[in-house]
C-alpha cells in the first residue's frame, strides 16, 4: 500500500495529472490545496486502513456535507462499451470507407476492420490474414529477430478501427498544417 501511495505521489501526480492540466493551464491557474506539503506529510503518517479506498476522505466529506450521497461507481463509460454502440460502429465504418484509396493504410487493412466491426475479438483466421500483409510481416520479422515473445492476445477490431480513424484524421490535419506552413514560408 505504501508503494501504491509512493507511485501515486511521485509518478502519477506530476506526470499524468500535469499532462491533463496542460490543456487548462493557459487559461486558468491550477491550484490543488490537498497536495500541499503539510497535508501530504500528515496523510503519509496515517495508517493504511484510513487511506485505502479513501476512507478518511469519505469520513470528512460525510461530516461536512451530511445527506449528500457519494458515487458508488465510476461515472465514465468503458471504451469497449462505447465502441459496442451501433452509432459508434456506424461512425467507424463510415470513416474507414470514406478514406479508401486515399489513406496512409492499405485498403486491405481497412477492409479487415470494416468487415469485422461486429466481432469484438479475432479468431486465428483473421490474425493469419492480417499477418500476410508485408508491412505487418516486417514488424513481425523484426520482433522475431529480437527474440521477443509476443503474447497472443485477441485483437479488438473496434479499438484498432478507432485508432486507425484517429491516425488518419491526425495525418490529414498535420498535412494541412504543413501545407499552410509551406505556403507561409514561400510568402503566400
Amino acid at each position: 500500500m505504501q508503494w501504491r501511495d509512493r507511485l501515486w505521489l511521485e509518478y502519477r501526480t506530476p506526470f499524468l495529472t500535469a499532462a491533463l492540466d496542460d490543456v487548462k493551464v493557459a487559461y486558468v491557474e491550477i491550484v490543488n490545496p490537498l497536495l500541499c506539503r503539510k497535508i501530504v506529510q500528515v496523510v503519509q503518517t496515517l495508517p493504511n486502513d484510513l487511506i485505502t479506498h479513501k476512507a478518511i476522505w469519505e469520513e470528512v466529506i460525510r461530516e461536512m456535507f451530511p445527506g449528500v450521497p457519494l458515487a458508488k461507481c465510476r461515472s465514465t463509460q468503458d471504451v469497449d462499451d462505447i465502441l459496442d454502440l451501433p452509432q459508434s460502429k456506424q461512425f467507424l465504418q463510415e470513416n474507414l470507407n470514406a478514406v479508401k484509396d486515399q489513406s496512409i493504410f492499405p485498403d486491405e487493412f481497412l477492409q479487415v476492420f470494416i468487415d469485422n466491426l461486429e466481432i469484438r475479438d479475432t479468431k486465428n483466421k483473421l490474425v493469419r490474414k492480417t499477418k500476410k500483409m508485408r508491412w505487418i510481416m516486417a514488424i513481425y520479422d523484426l520482433v522475431s529477430d529480437l527474440q521477443v515473445e509476443v503474447p497472443r492476445i485477441p485483437l479488438n477490431h473496434r479499438r484498432v478501427a478507432l485508432r486507425a480513424v484517429l491516425t488518419i484524421r491526425m495525418h490529414k490535419m498535420l498535412m494541412k498544417d504543413a501545407a499552410i506552413g509551406r505556403k507561409l514560408l514561400r510568402g503566400g
